[in-house]
């Protein structure tokens, strides 16, 4: 059991972060992959509003420090 000091102070590893882009989202059945050697994810493809797509998009993680 957390003391509700303790809850307060417990903070979620996620937030949501506004993108610079048009909006991807929401998608299902595309890919995600990361670049090892840059601070890059690559978006591709899915279904987004009940049609396949085939897009990508690139997203700099780098600027949400």
């Amino acid at each position: 059991m957390f003391t509700k000091k303790q809850k307060q102070q417990k903070q979620s590893p996620w937030s949501q972060k506004t993108l610079s882009i048009s909006n991807p989202f929401p998608r299902y059945g595309h890919s995600i992959n990361q670049s090892a050697i840059n601070d890059q994810l690559y978006l591709f493809g899915g279904v987004s509003n009940g049609r396949v797509t085939n897009d990508i998009f690139m997203i700099e993680t780098s600027k949400f420090g």
